[in-house]
Formats: C-alpha cells, sequence, structure tokens
C-alpha cells in the first residue's frame, strides 16, 4: 500500500526552521579598560534563532551531520536523532540556540551532550532553574559545558549549548516517543509525519528499524515499509525496505532541501478470516508492569446528521503571528462556505482583544471583508473566545481559525462556558493543541489540525458533525488508578488510546469505556485485563471467550508504557500548566520528562554540580560519589549562610536609616552633608570594588585597584542637562525617546490609585508638581505617521509596518504616539501588544509592554507579563521586583512582601549588589501603606511577614526617584540637578549633595534600580534626566526601555506618583525627563 495514501499533507512554509543561527553582535564597551580585559577573556556572541532583526546580521552555524535512527514497535515510535554541528562561522566563542517542532503528542525522553567525547545524559531540573543556571554560566564566560532542552510552547522545543569554540565540533543527542496512528481507522496501517529542516547541506543517516513485535504480540515479517521524503522544490522521495528485512537505511544529500520524512507502515498480515484479528481490531493491550496502554478501535458513527447551518459565525484569531497563515486560512474559509452554504454568518476577529464584530453576514459579504479590510494586528488573547460566547445567541455552532497560543491578558483557567459547539481548525504546524482539543472537546466541537488531514474534503466534512469521543473510563478504584484521558476527549481517526496504572489485588480487572456522538451515548466497550504476575509477566487466568481477549506482554519494550502514561498525564495538566505547576515539576523531574515546568540540563564538571547544588546523574558515578561526600559536609553551614546574608541586608539598611535621621537633623542647621557610616554600605562616592569611580566629580569615573587601573569617563555636570536659550519655558532638550504617562480611561480593581490618601496620620511633607515632559522620537516612520489626516493614521501605521515588522522600537513609538497624542487608548494598546508576537520567550520585550501597560493603569495585564517574566529569569532579582510593585498596585500586599523578601534573600553576586536596599524601601511602602486601622502606623498582620524587624522604619521622603530599564548588561544613569544656589548636580560621580540629596549605587551591567531619594527638599525645580552610558551587548530593540518613577512625599498620606517610560535609542543618548517643582 502506497504511502501517499496516508501522507498527512503539511503546509511546509508555516514550519518553524529546525536550525542554528548566528547573530553577529557587538559585544565592545566604550569602557577603554573592558576592552583590555576583553583580551584576556574569551569573547562570546548570542546565537538567535527567532526574530529576524533589521539592525543586526544574521550567519547560520553549520550542521555538518544529522543522524536518524527510528525504531518501530508497533504502534510505537522511538526516534533517536544524534546532530553534529561546528562553529566555523567566526573566531568567537558561541551560545548556541536550536528551535525545533515535534510531532503532536510526543514526548522527549532522553537528551545528551558530548562531554570529553562521550554523550552524558541530562537531568530533569525545574525550568527557571535550569534557565538561570545557563544564563549564569554564560554570562560568567564559563569554559564547562552547559546544555538545556525545554519546551517553550505547544509542541515547540528549545536547546541551549555554550560554549561553542571556534573550529570544534559539538554533539547532541535528543530522543523522543510517539504512537502511530491511521487515517484508516484500523489496526494495519500506521503513519507519521517527522518534521526536520536545516538551511544548509550536511549528511543525513537515515536508518529504519522494524521490530518483530506489535502492542506485545510477536509477528511475521510481512510488513510494507515505507519512508517519503519531502523535498523542497523537488519531487519526494520514495524508500522501501526489502522483501523479508526490517531494515531501511539511506544516506541523503542536498539536504538542505529536506522538509521531513512520512513513516508508514502497512501490516499485511492482519486479514478478517483470523478470528484473533477481529478481536485485535476491536481493542489491544501492551502492558509494563504496573502501567497498561489500551489501544481501542471505537465502533464508526453512520448516517450521522449533521448541525443545521442556519447561522454560523467565524471566530477569526487576528493577531499578528497569525499573518503568515492569512493566504491558506482563507483558501480554507472559502472552501468550507461553498460547501456549507450558510444562510447567515458573524464574522468576529480578535487579537488582544475582540477587534471586529460583524453580524447577519452573507457568505459573499464575509469573503468580500476579508480580501478588502481584514487586518491582522495585536498581541494573542485566548480568553476573548470567552467573551465573544458570552455575547452571541442564536448560533448553531462556530469555526474557530486559531494556533491557540496566549501571550496577554489574564491567565488561562478552568472557568470557561460554552454555549454552543466550536470546531478549531488549526493550519500551523505550531500550536497549542492540547488547550485547544480541551476547550473544542467541551464545547461539543473538536479541534481539528489541518496538518493530519492530505484531502480537504475530509477536513470539511467533520465541520457541523456532532461530536464523536470518549466520555469516561469506568472501574473500581479498588482495580485501577489514574487513568488518562480523565476528559472528554475526540476521537480522531477511528482510534483512541487510554492509559493507566494496575493494583494488583489478585482479581479479574474491568473497565468499561464510554463514547458519546452528540448528546447521546453511542457505544460502551469493557474491556478484561487478566491477572498478571508481576515477576515475570505470564497470564494467570484464563480469557472468556464472550469478552475481549487482549494480546499482552509485560516485558515488550520496557520502559515505553510508563512513558507514554507519564505523557499523558502532562498533556491534561499542561493545558493548566500555571494550575498545576508544582504538578508538572514533579512528574518532570520523577520520570525525567520535558514538561512546560520541567527542564533537561547537562552540566560538565562538580565545580557546576557544586555551585548550583544539582545532584549528577548516577551513570557519573566517580563525580556522583564525590558531589554526595561533598554536600554531607556543608549541610550544617547552609543556614548559617542564610544568616549572614539577612545580616547583611540588615546592616545596610541601618547605614540608609542613618542617613534619613541625620539628615533630618542637619539640615537646618548648614547644607554640608557629613556623617560617619556604622557599617560597609556604600552610601558614599563609590570608593568599593576597587577604588571605586574616581570618588567625587573631579576624578571621572574610573574602574580602578580590584578592577585593574582607571578608565576615563567624562564627568557630566549641568551642561549634560543645560538648557536651551530658544526655549522660553527653559525646559530641558535632549536625545531621546520618550512615552509620556496619560491618565488611563480603563477603571480597574485595584485596592489604591497614585493620588490616595494612603497613609496614617496628618499631611505632612512639601508641596509639589511633577511635570512630565512630552517628547516624540524624531524617526521617518513616526514623522509619516503625524504627516496624514487623523482618519488616515492606523492605514499609514500598517503600511509603515511592512518594512518595520519585526522592530520592537517600531511598535513603541507609535503606541506612544496613540496613546498620548492621539488619546486612542485600544489603538495603542493593541499596537504595543504586537511586541509579544516577536518572540515566543523574551523578557526584554515582556518587560517593554510590562512597563508600559503599568503606566497605562493596565495592571491586571502586566501582572501575567511580569509573572512570565519571573519564570524565564528567575536568576535576576528585577523578575521579582517588578511582579512585587504590580502586585502592591494591585492590593495583593501578602504576595508583594512574598516576592521582596525573595530579592532581600536571594544570592545575586555582585552584578546586582544592594538592590536588596532598594527592596527593603519598596518592602516598607507597603507596610506602611496597607495600614488598615485608624491608629495603626504599620499593618501589624503585614509586619509578621518581615524578615527581621530591624528592616521595618518608616522612611518618609519629600522626593523619591526611581529608574529601571530591560535591557542586561547595559548601564544607564540617573542624574538630578538640584535647585541653586545650594543644589549641585548628583549622578555616579556626585553621589551625596550639600542639601541632602543621595543617590544609590551605580548599576552597570543591567536593569538597575538607581534610586535619587531627598528627605526634605529645598524649593525650587528638580530637572530629571538619564543617560545611556554603555551597552555590553545588543538586543532585539536596538536600544534601551526605561520606566521613570516620580514620587513626591514619598510613603506619607498626600503622595503623589507619576511615571514615564523612555526609549533610550543608542549609546550617549541624553534625555531630560521631568521637572519636579517644589512650593
Amino acid at each position: 500500500m502506497s504511502p501517499q495514501q496516508y501522507l498527512k499533507e503539511v503546509d511546509l512554509s508555516s514550519l518553524p526552521p529546525a536550525t542554528i543561527e548566528l547573530k553577529i553582535s557587538d559585544f565592545e564597551n566604550t569602557d577603554k579598560k573592558k576592552s583590555e580585559k576583553k583580551k584576556n577573556k574569551k569573547e562570546k556572541t548570542t546565537i538567535e534563532t527567532t526574530i529576524d532583526n533589521i539592525n543586526n546580521e544574521k550567519k547560520e552555524l553549520h550542521v555538518i551531520e544529522n543522524n536518524i535512527d527510528i525504531e518501530i514497535s508497533l504502534p510505537y515510535l522511538k526516534i533517536i536523532q544524534t546532530l553534529t554541528f561546528e562553529n566555523d562561522i567566526i573566531n568567537k566563542t558561541l551560545e548556541g540556540q536550536l528551535i525545533f517542532p515535534l510531532p503532536e503528542q510526543a514526548i522527549i525522553t532522553r537528551y545528551g551532550l558530548d562531554v570529553n567525547s562521550i554523550i552524558v545524559d541530562a537531568i530533569p531540573v525545574e525550568k527557571e532553574k535550569a534557565k538561570q543556571i545557563f544564563e549564569n554560566e554564560v554570562q560568567n564566560y564559563s569554559q564547562s559545558l552547559v546544555s538545556t532542552v525545554e519546551q517553550v510552547v505547544g509542541n515547540v522545543f528549545k536547546t541551549r549549548i555554550y560554549p561553542l569554540h571556534y573550529k570544534q565540533k559539538r554533539i547532541i543527542r535528543l530522543e523522543y516517543l510517539l504512537t502511530m496512528k491511521s487515517d484508516s481507522g484500523d489496526n494495519n496501517n500506521f503513519v507519521m509525519w517527522l518534521p526536520q529542516s536545516f538551511h544548509k547541506e550536511c549528511e543525513v543517516n537515515l536508518f529504519t528499524h522494524l521490530m518483530n513485535k506489535k502492542m506485545g504480540k510477536v509477528v511475521n515479517n510481512d510488513y510494507e515499509l515505507n519512508v517519503l521524503i519531502k523535498r523542497k522544490g523537488l519531487k519526494d522521495l520514495e524508500i522501501t525496505k526489502k522483501e523479508n528485512n526490517n531494515y531501511l537505511n539511506s544516506k541523503l544529500q542536498n539536504t538542505s532541501l529536506i522538509e521531513g520524512f512520512v513513516v508508514t507502515v502497512t501490516d499485511n498480515c492482519n486479514n478478517n478470516n483470523n478470528k484473533d484479528t477481529q478481536l485485535q481490531s476491536a481493542s489491544t493491550v501492551a502492558v509494563n508492569g504496573d502501567y497498561f496502554h489500551i489501544r481501542v478501535y471505537p465502533k464508526k458513527p453512520e448516517n450521522i446528521k449533521k448541525l443545521e447551518t442556519d447561522h454560523i459565525s467565524i471566530i477569526w484569531d487576528s493577531s499578528l503571528s497569525r499573518l503568515q497563515q492569512r493566504d491558506a486560512d482563507i483558501d480554507l474559509l472559502k472552501k468550507i462556505l461553498l460547501k456549507l452554504n450558510p444562510k447567515r454568518v458573524s464574522f468576529i476577529t480578535f487579537s488582544n482583544d475582540i477587534q471586529y464584530e460583524g453580524k447577519d453576514m452573507s457568505a459573499n459579504d464575509l469573503l468580500n471583508y476579508i480580501d478588502t479590510s481584514l487586518i491582522y494586528d495585536g498581541g494573542s488573547n485566548i480568553n476573548c473566545l470567552q467573551k465573544i460566547l458570552n455575547q452571541q445567541d442564536g448560533i448553531n455552532y462556530s469555526i474557530v481559525f486559531t494556533d491557540g497560543f496566549h501571550n496577554y491578558g489574564k491567565p488561562i483557567t478552568f472557568d470557561t462556558i460554552y454555549n454552543y459547539p466550536m470546531y478549531i481548525i488549526s493550519n500551523s504546524s505550531n500550536n497549542n493543541a492540547n488547550y485547544l482539543k480541551y476547550i473544542a472537546t467541551n464545547s461539543g466541537g473538536m479541534f481539528i489540525d489541518k496538518n493530519q488531514y492530505e484531502n480537504e474534503d475530509v477536513l470539511i466534512d467533520l465541520i457541523g458533525r456532532p461530536l464523536h469521543f470518549f466520555l469516561v473510563a469506568d472501574y473500581e478504584e479498588d482495580d485501577f488508578e489514574e487513568i488518562y484521558p480523565n476528559v472528554p476527549t475526540t476521537v480522531v481517526g477511528g482510534v483512541f488510546d487510554l492509559y493507566g496504572k494496575v493494583k494488583h489485588n489478585n482479581e479479574d480487572k474491568k473497565i468499561a469505556i464510554s463514547f458519546r456522538l452528540g448528546n447521546e451515548l453511542f457505544e460502551i466497550q469493557t474491556i478484561s485485563l487478566p491477572i498478571m504476575d508481576n515477576n515475570n509477566g505470564n497470564n494467570q487466568n484464563e480469557m472468556k471467550d464472550d469478552e475481549q481477549v487482549l494480546s499482552i506482554n509485560t516485558s515488550f519494550q520496557n520502559g515505553i508504557i510508563p512513558l507514554l502514561w507519564a505523557q499523558k498525564k502532562i498533556e491534561f495538566m499542561s493545558v493548566f500548566p500555571d494550575y498545576y505547576q508544582q504538578e508538572l515539576k514533579q512528574i518532570g523531574e520523577e520520570w525525567c520528562l520535558v514538561t512546560p515546568n520541567t527542564s533537561l540540563l547537562v552540566l560538565e564538571t562538580l565545580e557546576q554540580y557544586l555551585k548550583y547544588k544539582i545532584v549528577p546523574p548516577k551513570t557519573r558515578s566517580d563525580i556522583y560519589n564525590q558531589y554526595q561526600q561533598i554536600k554531607e559536609k556543608e549541610k550544617q553551614t547552609e543556614e548559617y549562610k542564610k544568616l549572614q546574608k539577612i545580616e547583611q541586608v540588615v546592616s545596610w539598611w541601618i547605614d540608609r536609616k542613618h542617613w534619613h535621621s541625620v539628615i533630618s537633623q542637619q539640615h537646618e542647621e548648614n547644607f554640608n552633608f557629613d556623617y560617619t557610616l556604622s557599617s560597609n554600605y556604600t552610601l558614599g562616592n563609590r570608593g568599593g570594588r576597587g577604588g571605586g569611580r574616581g570618588g567625587g566629580r573631579g576624578g571621572g569615573r574610573g574602574r580602578g585597584g580590584g578592577r585593574g587601573g582607571t578608565r576615563s569617563r567624562r564627568t557630566v555636570t549641568n551642561q549634560y542637562l543645560s538648557t536651551n536659550e530658544n526655549n522660553s519655558d527653559g525646559e530641558i532638550e535632549l536625545g531621546g525617546a520618550v512615552e509620556e504617562r496619560t491618565k488611563s480611561k480603563k477603571k480597574k480593581k485595584s485596592m489604591s490609585t497614585e493620588e490616595d490618601n494612603c497613609f496614617p496620620g496628618s499631611q505632612i511633607g512639601t508641596n509639589a508638581d511633577i511635570v512630565v515632559k512630552a517628547w516624540s522620537p524624531d524617526v521617518k516612520y513616526l514623522k509619516k505617521i503625524k504627516n496624514v489626516e487623523k482618519e488616515k493614521k492606523y492605514e499609514e501605521y500598517l503600511k509603515q509596518r511592512n518594512r518595520y515588522q519585526t522592530s520592537p522600537s517600531f511598535y513603541l513609538d507609535v503606541s506612544n504616539y496613540f496613546l498620548t497624542e492621539l488619546k486612542e487608548q485600544k489603538l495603542g494598546i493593541t499596537i504595543l501588544t504586537n511586541i509579544l508576537e516577536l518572540d515566543l520567550e523574551n523578557t526584554q520585550l515582556f518587560r517593554i509592554v510590562g512597563y508600559r501597560l503599568d503606566q497605562e493603569n493596565y495592571l491586571e495585564e502586566a501582572e501575567m507579563i511580569f509573572e512570565k517574566v519571573k519564570k524565564l529569569s528567575p536568576n535576576e532579582p528585577q523578575s521579582f521586583r517588578d511582579l512585587a510593585l504590580i502586585k502592591e498596585r494591585l492590593g495583593k500586599f501578602e504576595e508583594a512582601i512574598s516576592l521582596l523578601n525573595h530579592v532581600i534573600c536571594g544570592e545575586w553576586g555582585t552584578k546586582f549588589e544592594q538592590i536588596e536596599v532598594t527592596a527593603v524601601t519598596e518592602l516598607n511602602h507597603i507596610l506602611f501603606k496597607s495600614a488598615k486601622r485608624e491608629n495603626e502606623e504599620v499593618n501589624s498582620e503585614l509586619k509578621t511577614l518581615i524578615l527581621d524587624e530591624r528592616l521595618i522604619h518608616k522612611l518618609d521622603l519629600d522626593l523619591r526617584v526611581s529608574l529601571g530599564w530591560d535591557t542586561d548588561e547595559t548601564d544607564i544613569d540617573l542624574h538630578v540637578i538640584e535647585p541653586k544656589p545650594k543644589g549641585q548636580e548628583c549622578y555616579y560621580g556626585n553621589r551625596n549633595t550639600p542639601i541632602g540629596g543621595h543617590l544609590s549605587i551605580d548599576f552597570r551591567h543591567g536593569y538597575g534600580p538607581e534610586e535619587y531619594i531627598l528627605r526634605q527638599a529645598e524649593k525650587g525645580i528638580y530637572k530629571v534626566g538619564c543617560r545611556y552610558f554603555a551597552n555590553h551587548r545588543q538586543d532585539l530593540t536596538g536600544g534601551t526601555t526605561v520606566l521613570c518613577c516620580f514620587f513626591t512625599n514619598y510613603m506619607r498620606e498626600n503622595e503623589k506618583k507619576e511615571m514615564v517610560t523612555v526609549r533610550l535609542a543608542e549609546n550617549k543618548d541624553n534625555l531630560s525627563v521631568c521637572n519636579i517643582e517644589i512650593k
């Protein structure tokens, strides 16, 4: 039988390339000293595989060999893929990423990396921790190997490797399992699509082995094995096994053209005259120990009456990432409408929100609208489906075109109500299949993956059919446990698989499997499992003739069934990964599997395992034994280190409290700020870390001492924030890009607003006005948008987008214009959320959107964004701080305190030195802000959550300015010019001023925050600006987004706050941000 009969037609253009690409990045710093130091360090260059950046060149790393070993034990398929690649691009040390899709429901069971010419197996680690370990090794230019493999979303996975030295070869081995099915709905024909895509030619060795077992039963060699090789632009290549030979080998050339393999197996030994075959066609079982797999072939429904088509709705995912599927989706929709011929059609599009609603349209009106007016714009909010379902009445059913991804809005939950069936269609190889199946089946419809159907007529015929689905498995609790799937599941291709665990109680075991067709019970199959001898797998009882006899063999491919059972459990929990976070982590670690919450990690040395507290695999016996011995000795010191960290933070905080009290005492006497510190808190002009930055203003910004000499940095004083003589208002004018804070019209369920009377006690402090400076970036695309009439501005934006589609800065600038100047909030937010579509997991892009949503008071949406950032970058304290500040604004004080406690207790290294002091300041802000009783200064309930009572202090201030940014390895400087005659410019070279102004420690390698604090302010205008001093790496935005927060009367009843988002486009950009007038 030809494999063409079973080939699932795949939209090859939609497959993401499984390739490693090199993006040349400039790691040179303007700092001369850094340049000298790099001569003695390995340089690193980042490899990106997901987004084309118009500002950076991309090159592909060479995969020189691709070995694919396919083992078939029907219906099981195990693929072992070994990739060898070489850094032959540039004489630098590289970090590599490989992003690749796997077939639906595939499970990664093993991953390895060559260490000293031996493939070392990975170990399961919590996803966040694995990411933290990898990033830390890269940031510290480690010369020891580190590699991870993780699930990105849906069926998309990513592996990362570091370091890759010039002319060095590196080998990875990936193993995954899946089950084969057939469209024909029988037990004779099996098919599977295996995607492969590489941009450069490499040697591919394909080895396929058909084992003589089928669901545990030994069979003869009467099989037909075919592999169809899909080649881009060329005729498909078909290879077939030779007679009486279960091996199929092939060495392939011109592999840059290969898109993937279609493996088909036909069992010619089955025939309808064999009684055992008839029973086997009804249901078949394989058992490994306590785990079993039942494959059921349900009765095929006949003469099914389809649902009426008086009024159907078409729901269309119009998020930006769906743009590449536009033509294929529209072509399929036209065929569907032609076949169904509905009387009335409603058409709704959604992206980050519902974008268009057309009611009571004809099919021709709908197609005309799609051809002329359909727009793809915005992020992906799958929760819009719930809104749409609640708004529509009188619908027979709905056809939904989406990939199911969700990057904006509230987290996905169980609480979805379905008013009518949804037939959800995905045209993309990358999709959130588990979730789409769940919501489609629960609505009474079904999920249809177009890639699984060669004949579109078969696909279209499924639409409107009453759903044929598995309803429930009934059994005695004493017989079985943890049966999966455990929710309604669509029967696809006439085959249904059930997995579970057996309880051995020496009794016959039966399980009744029920199927429904629409709203009616359709069929019940009762399956009997014989008692098995746990030691040798022998059947201990006889089968009855009137029951469905199953072939059972506990030794068959030992270990496969338990792994597939674990995958089914993961598949169910992955529908709601946030809800099942701990369970997913536990099962991933227990079974050594990749899950949404578990990654696989490879480390090279004992020192790495000790540093990150990761237990080595037992297969590395020498390292494992040494690790156990050392950790036993270290147990006693762990608690001491934690206490030591708290004492260090308390010491820093005591000095800030001392500053607070001394300023109050000295302010009326004189303005020469001077006192002695009680600890090593670097409150004065930085002298620690090897000689500091040159002391005062005259010394410039040296990096001497322990850092090896000094790096001259020009001291920028008032000339930096100079006043433009031509500006009648005397306001500062500098280069850069600012987003002005606007008052959001959107109402949020927040316990506080920015001007709430949230502190107890009398209103004290100063009278102040905060004037955020409006600014618009000087870029061509924005000028063109501004130059057209208001009614055509959105149209011009779409026109400009054709050129800047992958530039985050473009969306940030344009969304700011729509939000601040045009006051078009819905359009502005839609444009902003396009940034989330540019990469599946990029913390910088998420932070950009999160900061701007925070500014617009979209607090719940910002909370979801920063929750993702925390998961993606748990090695950075800023991830926890950003989320804590959002939760504080939402009134989730306990959660906010817990996150700030983590910042205080965490081990962050010198890169984030003394960020704990900022966290303690903001923690006290929550304590005093949330006081509930009239005479209560501090919230007594929350006070118990503080790690140490010595950290509690009301740090009330006349003025506080906080500056944080989104880009790692970047140096942004805060400058505040105080009013004359007593004030000075407060900045990194003059961190303490005579009137009591203080600037926190200078963060030179990413995120900040930098703070300016002043307890008692002099009257006059305080001019706030920032400077992009140095960039140690180049990221997707081509710049850095900065969030500035301005407070007057901080921690007082009459506190006021303003926010502004600033984009600094390049090194040395200067920007005036805000004027604060103290009256």
